[in-house]
């Protein structure tokens, strides 16, 4: 595991042997510092070319509406177009959050319209979500 980027409310981790990036939110964040950690995470995912992505929002607090709109807008499209042919798997860590997590279920409706060429899917653990997200895949067709 690698230590690529890390601020009091955010830290990215590259888990080379599993070619996984982790996101991990520890608090409230909004305006350029939330979007400086989803542009250095994604950057960092088409650098180092990942299949698997794990975005803990456990700790999140809730996200502002002009942050809600740049993520579903603006970063959606850009995260789907540059990741799809990479990435395999992407999972989230529910937020114990109740406005978090009612931002992530409306978010990921919202997103659906971008496409998502890879296996997706919401956990309340992290444990759970990494076993998953790593879990051996097969090849298309084969």
């Amino acid at each position: 595991m690698q230590l690529l980027y890390s601020t009091p409310t955010f830290r990215l981790l590259l888990h080379p042997t599993q070619e996984a990036l982790e996101t991990t939110f520890l608090g409230f964040m909004s305006g350029q510092e939330l979007r400086t950690a989803y542009e250095t995470a994604l950057s960092a995912a088409v650098r180092y070319r990942v299949r698997c992505w794990l975005s803990d929002h456990h700790q999140m607090r809730a996200v502002r509406q002009a942050d809600q709109d740049w993520l579903v807008q603006d970063y959606s499209p850009r995260f789907v177009a540059l990741l799809t042919g990479l990435l395999r798997r992407s999972a989230i860590v529910a937020s114990v959050d109740p406005m978090n997590q009612l931002f992530t279920r409306d978010a990921i409706d919202r997103t659906v319209s971008h496409g998502r060429p890879w296996e997706f899917d919401v956990f309340d653990a992290r444990e759970e979500a990494w076993e998953w997200l790593t879990m051996p895949w097969s090849e298309p067709g084969l």
